[in-house]
C-alpha cells in the first residue's frame, strides 16, 4: 500500500437505540480512530488571487473647444480604441497603477496635428486635456523662420501655475540628452518668440519644442533660481516621441494638485 498522500482513517460507530424517557434519546456519537504511522497530509493551501482594480481615466480633446471625432488609441500591450463624444470628451478603463499612454489622432483635414499624453492610472485623477496644435501654431512656427517637420517629433511641455518665467525642459533617451532643433515660448503678450525657457507664468507656461527625433525620452524640469516651490512631474515618462506628433508633458510648479 502507498502510504505518501494518503491517511487511513477508521471509523467506529457506536449507535446507541435506547431511549431514557419519551422525551429525549441519545444522539448518535461519531468516534475516529487514526492511523498515526501514516504521515499527515495537508490539503493544499487556496491562495485568493484579487482580481485587478480597475479604474477610469477621462480626458478631453480641445481646439478653441471640445473636438468630436478625434480618435483615442492607447499604445502599448492590450491596445484600446474610443472616439471622443461631440464635447470632446473620452475615457478609458484600466488597471490602477498601470501607465496609459494615449494617441488623439484628429481627422486629417482639419490640420490638427495628433498628440500623445502618459499619465499613471489613478482612481479620481483629473481630466488630461489634449490642447492640440493646429494651422495657427503652424503660422506662428513660419513667422519666426522655423517649420514643425511632419518627419520629426515635437514636445509641448507645460509648467502649471509657474509664477514666473525661466522654466525649462530636458530631455533624454538610453541616459543620453536629445536636443531639439528649435523652441518656441510666449512673452507676456501671448506672442510667440524663439527660446528654450518660458517668458511668462501664470496659469501654466508653455514650451514647444521642434525637429525631434523619433525615440523614447523622459522629462526632467530645470526650474529658475527665484522659484519657490519645486516641480514635480503629473505624467508619466518615458513617452514616445513620433513623426509630425507632439508629445505633451505636465509639470506641476505651483500649489496644484493632481
Amino acid at each position: 500500500m502507498n502510504m505518501i498522500g494518503r491517511r487511513l482513517l477508521w471509523l467506529v460507530v457506536a449507535t446507541s437505540c435506547s431511549r431514557t424517557s419519551a422525551t429525549h434519546s441519545d444522539a448518535p456519537v461519531l468516534d475516529a480512530a487514526v492511523d498515526v504511522s501514516t504521515p499527515a497530509i495537508d490539503a493544499p493551501t487556496e491562495v485568493a488571487v484579487d482580481a485587478a482594480q480597475m479604474v477610469r481615466v477621462y480626458g478631453n480633446v480641445n481646439f478653441n473647444g471640445g473636438v468630436q471625432g478625434v480618435e483615442m488609441m492607447t499604445l502599448g500591450a492590450s491596445p484600446q480604441t474610443t472616439t471622443t463624444d461631440a464635447n470632446g470628451d473620452f475615457y478609458f478603463d484600466v488597471v490602477q497603477g498601470s501607465r496609459l499612454i494615449v494617441e488623439a489622432v484628429p481627422p486629417s483635414n482639419g490640420g490638427l496635428i495628433p498628440m500623445i499624453r502618459g499619465v499613471v492610472a489613478e482612481d479620481h485623477l483629473r481630466p488630461r486635456i489634449f490642447y492640440l496644435l493646429g494651422p495657427p501654431d503652424v503660422a506662428a512656427a513660419n513667422s519666426l523662420g522655423v517649420t514643425f517637420d511632419p518627419t520629426q517629433a515635437i514636445v509641448e511641455t507645460d509648467f502649471r501655475n509657474a509664477a514666473i518665467g525661466g522654466y525649462g525642459v530636458t530631455l533624454t533617451s538610453s541616459s543620453q540628452s536629445v536636443a531639439p532643433g528649435f523652441g518656441i515660448v510666449f512673452d507676456a503678450g501671448g506672442n510667440p518668440v524663439l527660446g528654450e525657457q518660458t517668458v511668462t507664468g501664470g496659469d501654466g507656461s508653455t514650451l514647444l519644442l521642434g525637429g525631434l527625433p523619433t525615440t523614447d525620452v523622459s522629462f526632467a524640469p530645470t526650474v529658475p533660481q527665484a522659484a519657490t516651490l519645486p516641480c514635480h512631474p503629473d505624467d508619466a515618462d518615458p513617452l514616445p516621441l513620433l513623426p509630425g506628433v507632439a508629445t505633451w508633458f505636465d509639470f506641476e510648479c505651483g500649489n496644484g494638485t493632481d
